[in-house]
């Protein structure tokens, strides 16, 4: 009888181990789909940006496309395309002359 009743606890507790790594696989899963998903379009993005262009119209297609961007003056622009962690984020930064001409492009993934 007794021995019965720890199957039974010892089937619960491996059914409840199963789900938990099922679920813990699938988050994994998620994550790294929204990171490389997220490098991607940023390597797009930054590959789309002619060299010597205006950035005005990387910044148009970022406000077109509902992008975060951020601004200097003299500096360039960074683009940036969220993941799932809303800490960690891809990046395309476009450098500038003090005429907003692009020098250069570059994306990445930084971490938080």
């Amino acid at each position: 009888m007794m021995n019965n009743k720890l199957r039974k606890v010892a089937r619960a507790l491996a059914a409840i181990l199963v789900e938990f790594i099922i679920l813990l696989a699938g988050y994994i899963a998620c994550v790294y789909f929204s990171y490389r998903s997220a490098e991607a379009h940023a390597q797009t993005f930054c590959d789309e940006v002619p060299l010597g262009s205006d950035v005005s119209a990387s910044v148009a297609r970022a406000k077109a496309g509902k992008l975060l961007y951020q601004c200097d003056e003299g500096e360039g622009c960074t683009f940036f395309f969220p993941t799932i962690t809303m800490f960690d984020v891809a990046v395309c930064t476009v450098a500038t002359d003090g005429k907003g001409a692009v020098l250069s492009t570059h994306s990445e993934m930084q971490y938080d």
